[in-house]
Protein backbone atom coordinates (compact mmCIF):
# COMPACT_ATOMS: atom_id res chain seq x y z
CA UNK A 1 0.00 0.00 0.00
CA UNK A 2 1.21 3.45 -0.85
CA UNK A 3 1.51 5.82 1.97
CA UNK A 4 -1.30 8.38 0.90
CA UNK A 5 -4.17 5.64 1.20
CA UNK A 6 -2.52 4.74 4.88
CA UNK A 7 -2.19 8.46 5.75
CA UNK A 8 -5.71 8.64 4.46
CA UNK A 9 -7.31 5.70 6.00
CA UNK A 10 -5.59 6.95 9.55
CA UNK A 11 -7.30 10.44 8.82
CA UNK A 12 -10.43 8.96 7.98
CA UNK A 13 -10.72 6.36 11.20
CA UNK A 14 -9.43 9.26 13.67
CA UNK A 15 -12.34 11.51 12.43
CA UNK A 16 -14.73 8.35 12.83
CA UNK A 17 -13.33 8.23 16.61
CA UNK A 18 -13.74 11.79 16.88
CA UNK A 19 -17.85 12.00 15.87
CA UNK A 20 -18.39 8.72 18.09
CA UNK A 21 -16.82 10.98 21.28
CA UNK A 22 -18.00 14.35 20.66
CA UNK A 23 -21.57 13.92 19.57
CA UNK A 24 -22.33 11.53 22.48
CA UNK A 25 -20.60 14.12 24.78
CA UNK A 26 -22.28 16.90 22.97
CA UNK A 27 -25.76 15.68 23.57
CA UNK A 28 -25.09 14.47 27.28
CA UNK A 29 -24.18 17.91 28.07
CA UNK A 30 -25.68 20.23 25.97
CA UNK A 31 -25.64 23.57 27.23
CA UNK A 32 -29.06 24.94 28.11
CA UNK A 33 -29.88 28.15 27.56
CA UNK A 34 -32.85 30.14 29.65
CA UNK A 35 -36.00 29.53 27.26
CA UNK A 36 -35.25 25.96 28.11
CA UNK A 37 -35.70 26.47 31.55
CA UNK A 38 -38.43 28.00 30.90
CA UNK A 39 -41.72 25.29 31.75
CA UNK A 40 -44.30 26.45 28.75
CA UNK A 41 -47.63 25.17 30.59
CA UNK A 42 -49.37 25.79 33.52
CA UNK A 43 -48.75 24.74 36.25
CA UNK A 44 -51.02 24.78 39.16
CA UNK A 45 -51.69 23.60 42.56
CA UNK A 46 -55.40 23.02 44.81
CA UNK A 47 -53.80 22.94 48.49
CA UNK A 48 -55.99 22.04 51.85
CA UNK A 49 -55.38 23.55 54.76
CA UNK A 50 -58.13 22.84 57.61
CA UNK A 51 -61.16 24.64 56.38
CA UNK A 52 -59.63 26.36 53.98
CA UNK A 53 -58.36 25.05 50.27
CA UNK A 54 -55.81 27.74 48.52
CA UNK A 55 -54.64 27.50 44.99
CA UNK A 56 -52.34 29.02 42.91
CA UNK A 57 -51.41 28.68 38.78
CA UNK A 58 -49.32 30.50 36.70
CA UNK A 59 -48.96 30.29 32.70
CA UNK A 60 -46.08 31.24 30.64
CA UNK A 61 -46.32 33.58 27.87
CA UNK A 62 -44.37 32.25 25.08
CA UNK A 63 -45.03 34.83 22.45
CA UNK A 64 -43.13 37.67 21.21
CA UNK A 65 -45.97 40.19 22.54
CA UNK A 66 -47.87 41.13 25.53
CA UNK A 67 -51.21 39.52 25.45
CA UNK A 68 -54.36 39.87 27.78
CA UNK A 69 -54.94 36.70 29.54
CA UNK A 70 -58.61 35.91 31.08
CA UNK A 71 -58.92 33.67 34.14
CA UNK A 72 -62.57 32.43 34.87
CA UNK A 73 -63.12 30.48 38.16
CA UNK A 74 -66.42 28.41 37.83
CA UNK A 75 -67.75 26.58 41.34
CA UNK A 76 -70.39 24.04 39.67
CA UNK A 77 -70.33 25.83 36.32
CA UNK A 78 -71.37 29.32 37.77
CA UNK A 79 -68.80 31.73 37.63
CA UNK A 80 -67.87 33.26 40.77
CA UNK A 81 -64.68 35.61 39.59
CA UNK A 82 -63.30 36.70 36.19
CA UNK A 83 -60.03 38.19 35.95
CA UNK A 84 -58.32 39.70 33.11
CA UNK A 85 -54.56 40.65 32.86
CA UNK A 86 -52.29 42.32 30.40
CA UNK A 87 -49.13 39.48 30.26
CA UNK A 88 -45.76 40.86 28.72
CA UNK A 89 -43.70 38.68 26.66
CA UNK A 90 -42.04 35.81 27.94
CA UNK A 91 -43.28 36.10 31.66
CA UNK A 92 -46.14 34.76 34.06
CA UNK A 93 -49.62 34.93 34.74
CA UNK A 94 -49.77 34.39 38.26
CA UNK A 95 -53.20 33.61 40.26
CA UNK A 96 -53.77 32.86 43.96
CA UNK A 97 -57.17 31.90 45.07
CA UNK A 98 -58.86 31.05 48.24
CA UNK A 99 -62.33 29.44 49.41
CA UNK A 100 -62.10 29.28 53.42
CA UNK A 101 -64.66 27.28 54.11
CA UNK A 102 -64.24 24.45 52.40
CA UNK A 103 -66.84 22.04 54.49
CA UNK A 104 -70.06 24.37 53.72
CA UNK A 105 -68.62 23.82 49.87
CA UNK A 106 -69.90 20.72 47.69
CA UNK A 107 -68.88 20.56 43.85
CA UNK A 108 -66.11 21.29 41.58
CA UNK A 109 -63.96 23.98 41.11
CA UNK A 110 -63.06 25.15 37.60
CA UNK A 111 -60.45 27.23 36.38
CA UNK A 112 -60.27 28.34 32.92
CA UNK A 113 -57.44 30.58 31.52
CA UNK A 114 -58.40 32.22 28.10
CA UNK A 115 -55.95 33.59 25.38
CA UNK A 116 -56.49 37.20 23.43
CA UNK A 117 -58.47 36.38 20.89
CA UNK A 118 -59.65 32.79 21.13
CA UNK A 119 -62.72 31.45 21.99
CA UNK A 120 -61.99 28.20 23.40
CA UNK A 121 -59.32 28.02 27.07
CA UNK A 122 -56.38 27.08 26.52
CA UNK A 123 -56.24 25.78 29.91
CA UNK A 124 -58.59 23.93 31.93
CA UNK A 125 -58.40 23.01 35.84
CA UNK A 126 -60.98 21.00 38.28
CA UNK A 127 -60.26 20.40 41.75
CA UNK A 128 -63.55 18.51 43.52
CA UNK A 129 -64.88 19.32 46.60
CA UNK A 130 -66.95 17.19 49.04
CA UNK A 131 -68.43 17.95 52.74
CA UNK A 132 -66.53 16.01 55.28
CA UNK A 133 -68.35 13.87 57.30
Amino acid sequence: MSMNKIRAFYLFSLLILILLFVLPTYFIFKPTTPEDSISRSSEHEFVELGKAISFKLQHYNPESEAKNYTVSILLNDKEISNLTRMVKNHSYLKYLGRFEDSERIRGNITVLIYKEGESEPIDNLTYSLGAKQ
